[in-house]
């Protein structure tokens, strides 16, 4: 057998990768996913307050409160916007 050379081990690492990564990928796919598909905020929970909540970004922030379990603008401006993060 020739000698290793530089061509053989980089294909030889290749293919060790390529398959290392597939053992991993077979492995990840039979897992269930933990996160639910529809994000939601529950704000009927709460008492009235000035901050939304750290999974919501408010445009402009300080124009919203939550007001009877909903979020309310304080402000009769256009633009404005809450977004789920």
């Amino acid at each position: 057998m020739s000698s290793l050379t530089r061509r053989l081990a980089l294909k030889l690492f290749g293919i060790g990768a390529a398959l290392f990564g597939l053992e991993k990928r077979s492995q990840a796919q039979g897992k269930p996913e933990a996160k639910s598909s529809d994000p939601t905020v529950s704000w009927s929970n709460t008492h009235d307050r000035v901050w939304l909540g750290a999974d919501c970004w408010a445009n402009p922030m300080e124009d919203w409160r939550i007001v009877d379990g909903a979020a309310e603008c304080q402000s009769i401006g256009g633009d404005r916007n809450i977004h789920l993060i």
